[in-house]
């Protein structure tokens, strides 16, 4: 459970670097992201600032304690892979590094409004297999649909899956074979979906159907009787407008 309050970040926090609306907390903790411009660091005991703000070799911030070092570099992540991110849990870590990195930093995500600020600690709060799921977005999906329900692409024939454990091996295909099949699966439960509320009222894509939440407990109601293991998941939409993450 977090012990802090989140902030609002406005463009005047970030001092011309583009602002986006964060769309969830990465790693499951954190809401504020610098994105590093390409080759902005490099992999040298020359060039070692960047990695000591993140460590515990590295100096203390101006009239920083110890302790407040300590809590400081628990509170944030820095990810070097194909892509240069930082996290942090709190703003003032943000607009601390801000202040010694921001000629490195090319954009920064983070929560734009209080209304966005309570969707975030709502879909952090969902655990990320849980059957209801809350997803953070700009629009509604294919501009009409607040909802979409997601299905296990696995036959009949195959045994039911364990919802704690191995997770992933239910998405592994042997062969060529196995993947037709599951995706003939995949079609006919769309198409069931489909036939309950109508060819107008949903649109059919990957393992997904998308459609409005009204429509989902009537759905859900049918397919247990039919495919009683079918449906991995339902996520509803929450509209932040302004993100500016497109």
């Amino acid at each position: 459970m977090r012990s802090w309050t989140l902030e609002i970040l406005r463009k005047s926090d970030v001092k011309g670097i583009e602002l986006k609306g964060s769309l969830k907390e990465w790693y499951s903790m954190y809401p504020y992201k610098a994105r590093l411009k390409s080759n902005s660091v490099e992999f040298s005991d020359d060039n070692r600032s960047l990695y000591k703000w993140f460590s515990y070799h590295g100096d203390n911030a101006p009239g920083e304690s110890d302790d407040e070092k300590l809590e400081r570099v628990w509170n944030t992540k820095f990810v070097n892979s194909f892509t240069r991110h930082a996290y942090f849990t709190k703003k003032k870590y943000l607009t601390m590094f801000l202040k010694d990195n921001g000629d490195m930093v090319d954009q920064v995500m983070g929560p734009i409004s209080k209304e966005h600020i309570t969707a975030l600690q709502t879909v952090a709060s969902i655990d990320k297999f849980a059957y209801e799921q809350k997803v953070i977005r700009d629009r509604l999906y294919y501009t009409d649909y607040n909802a979409k329900i997601t299905f296990n692409p696995y036959t009949h024939s195959d045994p039911v899956p364990n919802y704690n454990a191995g997770r992933l091996s239910r998405y592994s295909w042997s062969n060529p074979r196995d993947y037709l099949k599951r995706q003939k699966y995949i079609i006919k439960l769309q198409n069931f979906v489909e036939d309950i509320v109508g060819e107008e009222k949903c649109v059919k894509n990957y393992c997904n159907v998308y459609l409005d939440k009204a429509d989902v407990k009537e759905v859900a109601m049918y397919m247990k009787l039919k495919y009683p293991h079918a449906i991995k998941n339902v996520t509803e939409v929450i509209v932040i407008e302004n993100l500016n993450n497109r």
